[in-house]
């Protein structure tokens, strides 16, 4: 909330060691301190570290805000239009997906997955002969412009139908939006089962490559988000084992980004 606003700043400069600042980018791509809003949802725990967008308000844009609105009212998963991310060029776009994090029917928090289309999709059709056969994948929510749907296409020119070649179309559904792929091929010879065949492979590819980093993505966020603990510059991540003596912990410097193993002894066994 924004009467909080100070006091967050304060606690989590104090927990990080450095200043810290709920943040917003001006016209010029800078960062700067982000207005004053009646709630913000702050960017404070990245996997990867990204410093340049640490410490931003989700919130800062009304098409962003909205779809975060929407994800808190519903307190279920929600995947948004294309966009470009705040440290990325206005060419490269992504999706956001929102996960609320709820504790007795109550929002506590948001885990977000970031996702760049050209990489992740590429990544998915490795299998595919991308010289031969075109691909293009769309958001079919009808009220985006026919850029803002246009998702990916393998090639230049991918995504316009042509007499020369045999299209096929497939629909799909990825947190809750509704997406589809098409695959085009030059045709010579009557092939359409074939191709229906790598329709099916292409688009089950991308949706379960989605999914997987969505769920994998969201999973981490999550639990890294209920286990973390503080131990002085340490953060405690999850238990390894326990003994007699005490317990040992996966732990993480701030600081030195380190991956260390820290041993918690027993009180009465202190001393």
């Amino acid at each position: 909330p924004r009467e909080r606003r100070a006091q967050f700043e304060a606690q989590t400069s104090a927990r990080l060691r450095r200043p810290f600042q709920v943040r917003e980018p001006a016209a010029d791509g800078t960062m700067i301190p982000a207005v004053d809003r009646d709630w913000h949802l702050v960017l404070t725990l990245l996997e990867p570290l990204v410093p340049e967008v640490e410490g931003l308000d989700v919130r800062f844009e009304p098409a962003r805000r909205a779809s975060v609105d929407e994800a808190f009212a519903t307190q279920a998963p929600l995947a948004t239009a294309k966009f470009s991310l705040v440290e990325d060029s206005d060419d490269v776009f992504s999706v956001a997906v929102y996960d609320p994090i709820t504790d007795g029917g109550h929002v506590t928090g948001m885990g977000i997955a970031l996702y760049r289309l050209e990489p992740l999709a590429r990544a998915a059709l490795t299998d595919v002969d991308l010289e031969r056969t075109h691909v293009a994948l769309f958001d079919d929510d009808p009220s985006l412009s026919p850029d803002d749907r246009l998702l990916f296409e393998s090639r230049p020119g991918a995504s316009q139908v042509s007499d020369h070649r045999a299209t096929h179309r497939r629909s799909f559904t990825f947190v809750g939006r509704r997406w589809s792929v098409v695959v085009s091929e030059h045709i010579d010879v009557d092939t359409t089962s074939v191709w229906l065949l790598v329709l099916a492979g292409a688009a089950i590819a991308i949706g379960a490559g989605l999914f997987t980093a969505d769920r994998g993505a969201r999973g981490r966020l999550v639990r890294e988000l209920q286990r973390e603990r503080q131990l002085g510059e340490y953060t405690l991540v999850s238990e390894l084992g326990e003994g007699g003596m005490g317990a040992v912990y996966e732990g993480h410097h701030r600081l030195l980004r380190r991956r260390v193993a820290i041993k918690l002894i027993l009180p009465e066994k202190a001393g």
